[in-house]
């Protein structure tokens, strides 16, 4: 298969096999345990639930809504994977000698992750994202180790659980997350109050000890001891999650019954996005979460949505504290420290996957009747797998015929299209694979024409998408039909204002038509928006050379040369 190139993705659907997997396995097996949720925490994740159908049925996309869109396909369907996770944990952890099987795997787990995380650090010198794939679920799934391991480590004192816990807090640290930082300072800092509430001042001294050793290999490697101080684009990303939330709560507030709709934030965000933004983070990468997993919920649901998964979580703790066995103390410690760094963080299925499968382990409760729990998992593996199996597939075709086309193959361009329409049901799907043919073009490798009725379909499908407004604006213009891509990108501009991609396209596609006026003008945009960026100076001076001024077209040159 083609290397995973052009946007393909595969990370997400590989890990709903993984899941689906799992799940049939808690079936099988929940016959002979007989364990499952507690029907507490099933409730406030049924209310939780509810609260998301409300939200996405008032949003702009309903249907896209609830079935998840790229990259995280968080939509019903993933919501109950998370609820499944759990329960799939009350069944393989729920007590005895599973936990101790439980805890040796995710000892091992630990161990790999510290191991690929010291070998990037060693030899990659960019912040690690092992085998996770990313920096800050990594980090995430390091604390989730940290605080299980730790507390029994603490309690029983074996080597092959210290030697788990540290190896997972080496992940946290390497990872170079300071939201994962701090999450370890909370589970160091929430077992001190435990142990020191015990009077087990020994153990407070081996955690002193701990948080100290910590603290030195953050400061002793390059990558994170820039990041701690904020160096470079640490400083940049720390700046701009502030402005994101300040731009988040505009949004909130817009709509604070139930927010914009699950998986909608990143087609309507734009509409609030302020000059500041543009100037400082730019139109590269839009967001499609705040980062901060409070306002996650908020922005999808809204009040609604909100009240009901703090309830949920409320339950959890509740539970958790009173269940007062080893392992509900160490699922609470990691929850806690999870917690801290999803307030930096978004959900994703590898950061949450391994935190559920704990805490669901911690909250079993006896079964009466075990066969509707078997249907329930077989149905939601069923759903992980088919949707894994066939983005996976898509995926991978998508990559090879982009490959193809790229190559210049003969029929690459007709196998294309029929890629994009065995699922012209993802409309993300087919505007990635336009905008890869897009990119094509702009190089003069591919004609974007083939693809302009499956994205004009997918445009309409994904109302206010700045994303595939643009593809669209510009796979327009390259097939000659610069009119179309001005009307195109004036209505994106309609919703997200201070996009300076928008308004940089707009003014190829007005200069093409003929309008260099108006095209001089959205120039003039564009260098209000990147205050440092020469290219918009020099696409000016070209302008203004073509209108016939030539001065203004020197000066226009010697803005764009101070700014090299």
């Amino acid at each position: 298969m083609a290397e995973f190139r052009w946007g393909a993705d595969p990370g997400v659907a590989l890990r709903l096999v993984v899941a689906a997997v799992v799940l049939v396995a808690a079936a099988v097996a929940l016959r002979s345990t007989r364990s499952l949720l507690d029907a507490r925490v099933l409730f406030a994740a049924g209310a939780a639930l509810a609260a998301f159908v409300v939200a996405a049925l008032l949003g702009a996309t309903p249907a896209l809504s609830l079935m998840g869109r790229f990259p995280r396909y968080e939509g019903l369907g993933m919501l109950l994977l998370y609820v499944g996770l759990a329960a799939a944990g009350a069944v393989a952890i729920g007590g005895g000698q599973r936990v101790q099987r439980a805890l040796l795997a995710l000892a091992g787990l630990q161990l790999v992750l510290a191991a690929q995380a010291s070998w990037e650090t060693l030899h990659g010198g960019a912040r690690v994202v092992t085998s996770v794939g990313n920096a800050s679920d990594l980090a995430v799934v390091g604390l989730t180790g940290f605080g299980v391991l730790l507390w029994h480590a603490l309690e029983h004192r074996y080597a092959w659980l210290w030697a788990g816990a540290g190896a997972a807090a080496l992940v946290v640290v390497l990872s170079g997350s300071r939201g994962g930082w701090l999450g370890l300072v909370t589970i160091l800092a929430a077992a001190v109050v435990l142990l020191a509430a015990a009077r087990r001042w020994r153990a407070v001294a081996w955690l002193g000890g701990l948080l100290l050793a910590a603290a030195a290999v953050v400061v002793a490697v390059p990558v994170t001891r820039a990041r701690l101080l904020g160096e470079g684009l640490a400083s940049q990303t720390a700046g701009g999650r502030l402005l994101m939330w300040r731009e988040t709560l505009s949004l909130v507030g817009a709509r604070p019954a139930t927010g914009a709709g699950p998986s909608r934030f990143v087609d309507e965000i734009g509409a609030v996005q302020s000059e500041q933004w543009a100037q400082m983070i730019g139109p590269e990468n839009p967001p499609d979460s705040p980062h901060n997993a409070i306002l996650q919920v908020m922005a999808s649901t809204g009040i609604l949505g909100t009240v009901a998964v703090l309830a949920a979580v409320a339950v959890v703790v509740v539970l958790l504290w009173r269940a007062r066995s080893d392992w509900a103390r160490a699922c609470l410690l990691a929850s806690l420290g999870a917690g801290v760094a999803l307030c930096f963080h978004f959900t994703t299925l590898w950061a949450l996957g391994p935190l559920l499968l704990c805490v669901g382990g911690a909250l079993a409760a006896p079964a009466r009747r075990t066969w509707p729990w078997t249907v329930a998992l077989v149905a939601v593996a069923a759903w992980a797998g088919v949707v894994g199996i066939l983005t996976t597939t898509a995926e991978g075709r998508l990559a090879d015929d982009i490959e193809r086309m790229a190559a210049g193959e003969p029929g690459s361009e007709e196998r294309l299209v029929a890629t994009l329409s065995s699922k012209s049901w993802d409309p993300d799907f087919v505007r990635r694979g336009a905008y890869a043919v897009v990119s094509l073009a702009e190089q003069g490798d591919a004609d974007p024409a083939p693809v302009l009725p499956a994205l004009t379909e997918a445009c309409a499908r994904l109302p206010r998408s700045t994303e595939c407004a643009q593809t669209l604006g510009n796979a327009q213009l390259l097939s000659g039909r610069p009119d179309d891509a001005v009307r195109t990108l004036e209505g994106a501009l309609s919703y997200a204002p201070t996009n300076s991609d928008t308004w940089l396209w707009l003014a190829d596609a007005q200069a093409v038509a003929g309008d260099l006026e108006a095209a001089v003008d959205s120039l003039a945009r564009v260098t209000e928006l990147r205050l440092d960026d020469p290219t918009a100076w020099d696409a000016l001076a070209v302008a203004y050379e073509r209108m016939g001024e030539p001065g203004l077209s020197a000066a226009a040159r010697a803005e764009a040369d101070a700014r090299r």
